[in-house]
């Protein structure tokens, strides 16, 4: 698995891709602009696999969360399915914890009305960062035994 793509979002709400950042242990992903990241420390950072971000790119029907989310790290080879809560990842310099896996789906979405699958319930993973560092695109990323 390795790094495919790094996403910010700046003041004013663009999501510019970066080549190489920082995470910190406290803060996240350094220049994160969100109050709704701030707030929740414990989801510090999102990551998408690149199979996902492609589905999601080329939905049609567009989902509620589709074209507002945004992954902070897309990593190719990544299968979410074989990740679970309280694994560990190693990517670039940093180490970080799976919090969670999958996102809520909202009842006025209109996948959920038209009951297709969000790429989004199954595929995000949340993570909180334990140890900080620089990642950069092609880094290699590995789970980590606990």
């Amino acid at each position: 698995m390795k790094v495919w793509d790094i996403k910010l979002k700046d003041e004013e709400g663009s999501v510019n891709h970066l080549r190489r950042t920082i995470i910190d242990r406290e803060d996240g992903m350094f220049g994160q602009a969100s109050k709704a990241d701030k707030k929740n420390k414990k989801r510090q950072v999102s990551i998408l696999s690149k199979k996902a971000r492609e589905t999601i790119d080329q939905e049609q029907l567009g989902g509620l969360c589709l074209f507002r989310f945004y992954e902070n790290i897309t990593i190719e080879g990544l299968d979410a399915r074989a990740i679970k809560k309280g694994d560990l990842l190693q990517i670039g310099e940093t180490l970080q914890q799976v919090e969670s896996v999958g996102k809520k789906c909202f009842e006025e979405c209109k996948l959920v009305q038209a009951e297709k699958k969000c790429q989004l319930f199954n595929n995000v993973i949340f993570m909180r960062v334990l140890k900080g560092g620089f990642i950069e695109i092609d880094d290699e990323v590995k789970i980590v035994e606990g």
